[in-house]
């Protein structure tokens, strides 16, 4: 993928599926642990699409992001932990240990 913000509705269907899966389906609020179905911009910015600025959230935790600074900065790296952990899982189910 291109390091950009400006990707096609396409692109951002899948972005947010990828996020949804990082999150294993739960709002990424801390202490919150309910079912997230909403996926919040946490610029704001409808048109940002990158994918570390994309974190699944419940209902009433996108409406207070959205009424109250949120400070998401825990999100890339917490994203690129569970996609690895994830990545690894998967390889492990298939025997394979790396991709020497």
């Amino acid at each position: 993928l291109q390091m950009s913000n400006k990707y096609s509705h396409t692109d951002y269907k899948t972005l947010r599926a990828v996020v949804f899966y990082a999150a294993s389906g739960k709002c990424m609020v801390p202490k919150c642990s309910k079912t997230a179905i909403e996926c919040h911009h946490i610029d704001n910015d409808a048109a940002n699409n990158a994918i570390v600025n994309l974190i699944p959230l419940c209902q009433d935790c996108h409406k207070y992001a959205h009424r109250a600074k949120i400070n998401f900065s825990f999100w890339p790296e917490l994203l690129f932990t569970r996609l690895l952990n994830k990545a690894r899982l998967g390889l492990s189910l298939y025997g394979s240990q790396s991709f020497n």
